[in-house]
């Protein structure tokens, strides 16, 4: 059975290896900046086109107010009018309508703009606790490495790689473990029945 020491080391290790692979928030903040790109770009072309629109719709109220006034029997003029209003009317309707959307994009843009805070704050969270955790964690495997002679090989996530160096008997044995494979409970026994 391993001394105490070396299974929270090793305990330490796994989690430094799990929190280092991760790159699940680094991910997740660049999802966010695209959201917020996609939703910046939404917005702009949403404004353009309101504003194309109101553009329209005022030539178009001008046009209507300028036929609106011919000499022509009074129920056309009256016609006429009616079918102004209700031009009218529908762009107020439209002009509402866009408005709505304008504040839910918004709404949209404060809710992302809040996620990336929140992330940001976590991203600077995780690199402070690694800055202090570093030096210790190092400090640590180096112990280690020294009193068991281990020599990683971290160039595979899903391998246990290294080699393990008996000086005084002049034996190098090297390792290589798929922890698909193999449980952590054997793998580490076994590295300790070759250590030992």
């Amino acid at each position: 059975m391993a001394p105490a020491g070396i299974e929270e080391t090793l305990a330490v290790m796994g989690d430094l290896q799990r929190v280092f692979e991760s790159r699940e928030d680094a991910d997740r903040i660049v999802k966010i900046q695209k959201k917020c790109e996609e939703a910046m770009q939404l917005i702009a072309s949403r404004e353009r086109h309101m504003a194309d629109v109101l553009a329209e719709m005022k030539e178009q109220l001008r046009e209507a107010e300028s036929r609106a006034t011919p000499p022509e029997p009074e129920s056309a003029h009256e016609e006429r009018v009616d079918a102004i209003k209700e031009e009218a009317r529908l762009a107020w309707q439209n002009i509402d309508r866009l408005q709505l959307d304008l504040q839910q994009l918004e709404q949209y843009r404060e809710g992302l703009d809040e996620q990336f805070k929140s992330l940001e704050a976590k991203r600077k969270q995780l690199e402070s606790l690694a800055k202090e955790e570093m030096p210790k964690t190092l400090y640590e495997i180096t112990l280690f490495a020294h009193i068991s002679s281990i020599t990683w090989d971290f160039e595979e996530k899903e391998r246990v790689k290294g080699y393990i160096t008996k000086i005084e008997e002049g034996d190098i044995r090297n390792f290589d473990f798929d922890t698909k494979k193999i449980s952590q409970f054997d793998l580490t026994n076994q590295l300790w029945d070759w250590i030992g």
